[in-house]
């Protein structure tokens, strides 16, 4: 299963209507009737529901949307030449300031520095509106503060699980109330 962000291509129109705040809603009262959640998003979209501040955030090359970016980066993280690396960082990186990473020249010992920042950018910083109008909707009836309160109850109804998914999954969430046999008429 792959592990999802808020993407940043979505229509503005969605943000406009609430269409987030919405999903927060409904996610809220999913987690209120004990469904298992969304369990679709990334490890840094998960820790920044859970806790609503990005300094500690470590998003990882992998969980950047785009797909240019992503490969991009890669290959620098697997440079261990200092002065290649430099170049590369410094000169053809030109998406380091869209993210604003504005160090004129991008030093091997930058690399970590570096690479958060163009990884947070891209998977929290540019779905920032859309992600917070999503906790915005998991408010309701106080499902935020119980999730913030204790978020390693809560982590797995967010995160993305590659476990398979089962009958017996299926099966437990319902609970059917049959009526008695002898009845027969329906009001």
């Amino acid at each position: 299963m792959s592990q999802s962000v808020f993407k940043h291509n979505i229509s503005a129109l969605q943000l406009q209507q609430r269409e987030y705040y919405a999903f927060g809603q409904l996610t809220a009262f999913s987690i209120l009737q004990i469904s298992p959640g969304p369990r679709c998003f990334s490890k840094t979209i998960v820790g920044y529901i859970l806790t609503g501040n990005i300094e500690d955030l470590m998003p990882s090359i992998a969980e950047i949307p785009n797909h240019d970016i992503t490969t991009s980066l890669i290959k620098l993280d697997e440079l261990s030449n200092a002065d290649e690396f430099s170049e590369k960082a410094s000169f053809e990186s030109g998406f380091r300031f869209e993210a604003g990473y504005t160090k004129p020249f991008v030093t091997m010992s930058d690399k970590d520095e570096f690479l958060r920042c163009i990884a947070l950018h891209y998977t929290v910083l540019v779905p920032l509106s859309k992600l917070n109008q999503f906790v915005d909707g998991l408010k309701t009836c106080n499902i935020l503060q119980l999730v913030r309160e204790d978020p390693d109850m809560f982590k797995s109804r967010f995160e993305v699980s590659n476990t398979k998914l089962t009958a017996e999954d299926i099966d437990s969430i319902f609970d059917p109330q049959f009526s008695p046999v002898e009845r027969t008429n329906f009001p």
